[in-house]
């Protein structure tokens, strides 16, 4: 059984991971695509800021927020600094933003480990919140990160398509 300070150090362990890939992407791949239909690194930055944001509420016992979905608002919330837009908020989602500057994806194993089997049970429900594409098949045997980018309609590093 996992203990609430376990979790938390993990979780701090993957938003320094994630940390270290915002402050390496160059200014020139702020506006490369990711792997989201339309979005760039800088749309990505704008959701994770805005996602810490959704945690942070609930952590508060406040209600659920909608995520902000339009492009131009994503921008936005990155701000001019997107950097420290992603300091100020902490946020985690590295496969995406690793493959839109041209870095494969280096997931935290633990919270790799940690997150795949609630993902896998989620399904569908995912794609249906409209920010996830359709899962994408790896083997069975794949490892544990290509399963989970996979189940969260990414395309692992090195796999077809």
């Amino acid at each position: 059984m996992t203990r609430p300070d376990d979790a938390v150090a993990r979780y701090l362990r993957a938003l320094d991971r994630l940390g270290a890939v915002v402050e390496a992407v160059p200014a020139e791949r702020w506006d490369a695509p990711t792997p989201c239909s339309g979005w760039s690194a800088r749309h990505l930055v704008g959701h994770l800021v805005d996602a810490q944001g959704q945690v942070l509420a609930m952590l508060a016992g406040e209600d659920p927020r909608a995520p902000v979905t339009g492009l131009e608002a994503l921008g936005a919330l990155a701000g001019r600094d997107r950097a420290g837009s992603w300091r100020r908020a902490h946020q985690a989602a590295v496969s995406a933003l690793a493959t839109a500057t041209g870095r494969p994806a280096d997931l935290d194993p633990d919270a790799v480990q940690a997150l795949l089997p609630g993902v896998l049970a989620l399904g569908g429900q995912l794609q249906a919140s409209g920010m996830y594409g359709p899962p994408v098949p790896v083997p069975d045997d794949a490892p544990a990160q290509d399963r989970l980018l996979a189940a969260l309609g990414r395309r692992p590093h090195g796999s077809p398509g």
